[in-house]
C-alpha cells in the first residue's frame, strides 16, 4: 500500500517547489536611490553630568549663637546676601571696651607726644638735661607702640564681629542646611551649602581615539535629560589631559555658551560633538542597511534588473546618513523599501525616489 502512494507524493513535491521557483522568479517592486559621496563631518554623542563649577560648604570663623537665619534649603541668593546671624552682645561689648582702650592709649601718647615735643625745643637751648630728653623720648615711643596694639587689639574685635554674619560668597542655591536658631555653632563646623545654579558644566569622558580630533571640533550640542526636546548650543572649556588607566578615557568639560536654566546641578546630559572631517564619502540612508544576526551589515544594489547583495563596513554616522567605506560606488542604486523581503539575485521592478520621498 506504502509503495503505490509515494509516487503521488514525490509528484506533489514537486510541483510544490516548482511553484514556489516560479514565485521567487517574480520581479519584485522595490524603490532604490543613488549612492552619492559627499564631504561629511563626524560626531560623537557622550552622556554626562552637570556639575556645578562653584560648590561651597559655609561655615563661620568664630563660635557663637545663631540669632538670625535669613534661608532655607532651596533659597535663591544673590553674592552679598545675609545668609545668617549670631548672636552679637558679647562681640559688640568687645568692640566697645577696645574703643576705650584706643582712647586711652591715644590719650597716652598724645601726653607723650607733647612732653617730647617740648624737651626737643628745651634740649636745643640746653635747657633740660640729655637724660630727661631720652627719658621723654622713650616714654613716647612706649606709648605709641600702645597705641598700635590697642588699635590692632580693636581691629581685631571688629572682625570678630564682622565674622558673626555670614555673607554669600556668589549667587546661587542653598542646597543644604545643617543648623537652626537657637543653636550653637562652633567654629569651622558647616552650617550651609551654596551651590551655584548660572555657572555650571557638562563633564564628560572622551574615548582616547577621539582625543585627536579635538583639534577640529566644529560644534558642540548640550542636550540635558530635564529638558530632553532642548538643545543647547555649548563649547569646550577644560580638556583634562590625562587619562584613566581602567576607562582610557579623557574628562572633557563642556559649558553652555549662555547660562540655561534647564542645566541642574546633579542631572544628567548628553553631549553631542561634532568633528570637521575634509574628506569626501560614500553616503547612503538608514534604510539601506540590513543587519545580520551576525553583526554584519548588508545593502542590495541593482545590477541589469536584478538584486545583489553586498556586504558593507560602515564608517561614521550623522544627519546625512552613514558612511560606508566599503561595500558600495558612487552611483549605483541601492534598495531602501522592499529590500527585508528580497533575496540575491531576484529580479525587481525599480522605483528611483529621493531622500525627500523617504522622509514622508
Amino acid at each position: 500500500m506504502l509503495l503505490t502512494r509515494l509516487p503521488r507524493y514525490v509528484i506533489s513535491v514537486f510541483l510544490l517547489v516548482s511553484c514556489t521557483k516560479l514565485s521567487a522568479q517574480e520581479p519584485l517592486s522595490v524603490q532604490v536611490i543613488e549612492v552619492r559621496s559627499e564631504q561629511v563631518n563626524e560626531q560623537i554623542t557622550l552622556s554626562g553630568e552637570v556639575n556645578a563649577l562653584l560648590t561651597s560648604r559655609l561655615s563661620i570663623e568664630t563660635d557663637g549663637l545663631i540669632r538670625e537665619l535669613f534661608v532655607d534649603v532651596g533659597s535663591h541668593v544673590n553674592k552679598g546676601d545675609k545668609l545668617l546671624v549670631l548672636d552679637e552682645a558679647l562681640a559688640t561689648q568687645s568692640v566697645k571696651e577696645a574703643d576705650a582702650a584706643v582712647a586711652a592709649a591715644r590719650a597716652t601718647f598724645d601726653d607723650a607726644e607733647r612732653l617730647f615735643s617740648e624737651a626737643q625745643r628745651l634740649i636745643d637751648a640746653n635747657h633740660i638735661a640729655q637724660s630727661e630728653f631720652r627719658t621723654r623720648q622713650s616714654r613716647r615711643d612706649e606709648a605709641r607702640s600702645m597705641l598700635d596694639q590697642a588699635t590692632a587689639q580693636r581691629d581685631h574685635q571688629k572682625e570678630v564681629l564682622a565674622n558673626h554674619t555670614l555673607i554669600a560668597p556668589f549667587s546661587g542655591v542653598i542646597s543644604q542646611k545643617n543648623v537652626e536658631v537657637g543653636e550653637w555653632h562652633q567654629t569651622g563646623s558647616q552650617v550651609l551649602q551654596l551651590v551655584s545654579s548660572d555657572n555650571v558644566r557638562v563633564d564628560v569622558r572622551l574615548p582616547q581615539e577621539v582625543y585627536p580630533r579635538l583639534q577640529n571640533v566644529k560644534q558642540v550640542h548640550l542636550l540635558p535629560d530635564t529638558a530632553p526636546d532642548k538643545t543647547i548650543d555649548g563649547e569646550i572649556a577644560t580638556v583634562v589631559p590625562v587619562g584613566t588607566s581602567a576607562g582610557r578615557s579623557f574628562l572633557v568639560r563642556l559649558q553652555p555658551l549662555t547660562p540655561q536654566p534647564e542645566l541642574i546641578p546633579g542631572t544628567s546630559a548628553r553631549a553631542t560633538i561634532e568633528f570637521e572631517v575634509n574628506q569626501q564619502a560614500i553616503v547612503v540612508p538608514r534604510d539601506a542597511l540590513l543587519r545580520q544576526p551576525d553583526g554584519n551589515v548588508s545593502a542590495f544594489v541593482i545590477k541589469n534588473g536584478k538584486a545583489e547583495r553586498r556586504k558593507l563596513t560602515l564608517g561614521g554616522s550623522g544627519d546625512y546618513g552613514i558612511e560606508v567605506l566599503e561595500g558600495l560606488q558612487q552611483g549605483e542604486q541601492v534598495v531602501v523599501r522592499g529590500n527585508e523581503v528580497l533575496s540575491d539575485g531576484q529580479s525587481v521592478n525599480v522605483e528611483v525616489v529621493t531622500e525627500g520621498d523617504l522622509s514622508q
